[in-house]
């Protein structure tokens, strides 16, 4: 199967009206202002974009004129075609990232240049630097053991921001450890 691109005037595209993702368009933009435009817009047979919408959007506020996509034979409410924007938004959530493998790559690229063009800040590298550090709960848990029938104790993990984790840490280390913060979170709970 051979997938054909054309080039269009962005003015003759429209985006999809009932597109349910919102997109970050800084990070698209500066993607963008760093490679260009490396993937097709994605359109109906009537002009109106079905992966890209927000790409779309950047290229325009960057003042783009000119788009290379791909033609679908549907129109933008036919079914096949809504399928298609759908399944496009839901492998991209469905993903999962090796947080450790992405620290190392950025790590890497951070060295040799820079992340810029990555959609990745330096606060994002801080969050995988701490997340790299973090014990590692698998072996952790072969360590202490599988969970027993007498155990009957729920395991809770969650992640908190930094500023967030340091008044955690605190309260705990001075109001008798994590189990009296969480018991002071919940009794503040509705259930």
């Amino acid at each position: 199967m051979t997938i054909q691109t054309e080039t269009v005037s962005l003015a003759d595209l429209r985006p999809h009206p009932d597109n349910p993702r919102n997109g970050d368009l800084d990070a698209i933009k500066e993607s963008l202002q760093a490679h260009g435009q490396y993937q097709p817009i994605v359109v109906s047979a009537d002009n109106v974009v079905l992966i890209g919408n927000h790409r779309y959007a950047a290229m325009l506020e960057l003042g783009y004129t000119d788009a290379a996509i791909i033609r679908r034979n549907e129109q933008h409410d036919d079914p096949n075609a809504i399928r298609l924007m759908l399944i496009d938004n839901r492998t991209s959530d469905k993903a999962i990232t090796d947080q450790g493998q992405l620290f190392a790559l950025l790590e890497a690229l951070d060295k040799q240049d820079s992340i810029y063009g990555s959609g990745f800040d330096a606060d994002d590298m801080d969050a995988l630097r701490q997340l790299a550090a973090a014990p590692d709960l698998e072996n952790l848990g072969r360590n202490i053991g599988p969970p027993t029938d007498t155990d009957n104790w729920l395991n809770v993990t969650f992640r908190l921001p930094p500023d967030l984790a340091e008044k955690f840490n605190t309260y705990c280390a001075n109001n008798g450890g994590a189990k009296a913060a969480i018991g002071l979170l919940l009794e503040h709970v509705e259930l």
